[in-house]
């Protein structure tokens, strides 16, 4: 229910809550949303794909040589 567009923005919704407290508890992170921008900014050559049947990313990282 995710666009690419909206993640891009900043919005995020939690896909898997589990697996959001523990690493909130391990990692004492607090930028939720921000990882699609983060690694865009990173890596311009970054490939997103927005699955909505599947509601979710494919993310397609380059091999940079």
């Amino acid at each position: 229910s995710l666009t690419l567009d909206e993640a891009l923005e900043g919005n995020s919704r939690s896909r898997n809550p589990i697996i959001e407290k523990i690493g909130t508890f391990l990692m004492k992170y607090r930028g939720t949303g921000t990882g699609l921008r983060r690694a865009k900014r990173l890596c311009p050559q970054i490939q997103f794909d927005n699955n909505t049947d599947r509601n979710e990313f494919i993310v397609t990282i380059p091999v940079l040589t």
